[in-house]
């Protein structure tokens, strides 16, 4: 795979050619979102340079590193359970088209292309719509906006189990699109959505009025009266102006979050928990740039692990997987500032070390792996031995993270 190659970076702005999107079998459609994910790292960190930079103009909000970090796990906890759940969806999908379409598009024609299109688009416009009105699909949704921040990070929060529920209202679409064009654009157009998740970008002119941007998704995300319930579209906005549900930006601030936020950054109980109070933990530097450097090694291990698990054996991937989600967690209880989390950080690395010696030489490296590859298993191993003293350096001190709480600062402005 090519590292951030301009098709990559078009397919953040659904700027790809219908030719080189279009294929006959499922097989060669490739994973858009592994291949951005380069792309998306290096926005995540231009915005925040951006933000720092322009720190003294007061219009310009702090970019918090413990939430960016914690945006990152959760959707690389999204991903982690798409290699085992995601097969089935497109499955179905494949089998209704193959035995009960109603009509046989030609799946190498301009038209479907099109079709799929917006048929996607349409789709998933009333599957948003379906996620924030439904009860229990709330209950999943609600992950994406627990963040209190509005950055490209916020982008990356995802629930691991409602994108499985919503797909049964893609169904229908199979009776009249390819397997192929549906799976091409459902993720494109998931990944249109990143770049609209931004403070930074203002209007965009004439494009406002067909395209979903970053001005009309801050209303989305707003927790402002105003703001809520509005702006599902996920490329298009004509479909919030056709069933009544858009919402302009207005020249308030407009608050993020839910009207209930949540009080932890760890992964795993952001998918499952009911929000209680609003908290903002401060950590110490070290720890937050612990975090970021090990949660960067978790998403470059999954990009690692989708390229080779076909040629992987199946208990070599479900090892991966299990270390990676407690990768997550650990991370998390040290952004919450959790008493526990020394032990647990403390045994993951240390579990890593044991592992890594008893697979790999520690002296000879495989003369068969590259030299980037090579550097980077011993960049990855120095990384960790260092860790695991830092750990059991604190253990031996009984030292224990400390987080304070900022007091709440009720809103002044009416519309929250």
């Amino acid at each position: 795979m090519e590292y951030l190659s301009a098709e990559s970076f078009g397919s953040l702005f659904y700027a790809v050619s219908p030719n080189k999107t279009t294929f006959e079998n499922i097989k060669d459609v490739p994973n858009y979102f592994v291949e951005a994910i380069p792309w998306m790292f290096v926005f995540v960190l231009a915005e925040r340079f951006y933000l720092w930079k322009e720190r003294s103009n007061l219009t310009v909000k702090e970019m918090r590193l413990n939430d960016m970090v914690a945006s990152s796990t959760m959707g690389l906890v999204d991903q982690i359970m798409k290699l085992v759940l995601e097969g089935w969806r497109f499955a179905v999908y494949a089998y209704i088209y193959t035995n009960w379409r109603i009509v046989t598009l030609p799946w190498d024609s301009l038209w479907t292309w099109f079709i799929a299109f917006f048929v996607a688009d349409f789709l998933y416009y009333w599957t948003h719509r379906a996620s924030h009105e439904v009860n229990i699909l709330w209950a999943g949704h609600q992950i994406h906006h627990s963040s209190e921040d509005y950055n490209f990070s916020t982008a990356l929060r995802q629930s691991v189990l409602v994108t499985h529920f919503v797909w049964v209202l893609y169904l229908p679409a199979a009776l009249i699109v390819p397997p192929t064009a549906m799976l091409v654009h459902f993720q494109l157009n998931f990944l249109y959505q990143f770049w609209i998740h931004t403070e930074v970008v203002k209007s965009l002119g004439p494009l406002e009025y067909i395209l979903n941007t970053a001005s009309h998704h801050r209303v989305h995300h707003g927790r402002n009266r105003y703001c809520i319930d509005k702006n599902y579209a996920g490329v298009l906005i004509i479909w919030d102006k056709m069933f009544g549900t858009f919402e302009a930006e207005r020249g308030d601030e407009i608050a993020y979050g839910l009207v209930h936020p949540v009080n932890t950054f760890e992964p795993l109980t952001n998918q499952v928990a009911f929000p209680v109070q609003k908290y903002d933990p401060l950590l110490p530097f070290w720890c937050q740039i612990y975090c970021f450097i090990h949660g960067t090694i978790a998403i470059v291990g999954y990009v690692i692990l989708h390229h080779v698990q076909p040629v992987t054996p199946p208990e070599i991937v479900v090892g991966v997987v299990f270390y990676l989600v407690f990768t997550l967690a650990s991370i998390g209880t040290i952004l919450d500032g959790k008493p526990y989390a020394v032990l647990v950080e403390n045994f993951r690395c240390l579990l890593y070390i044991a592992v890594d010696y008893y697979f790999s030489p520690w002296i000879l490296l495989p003369s068969t792996l590259p030299i980037s590859e090579t550097g980077l298993l011993l960049l990855n191993r120095g990384i960790y031995l260092i860790s695991g003293f830092i750990w059991v350096t604190v253990l031996l001190n009984s030292f224990r993270i400390t987080c304070h709480i900022k007091k709440f600062i009720k809103p002044w402005n009416d519309n929250f």
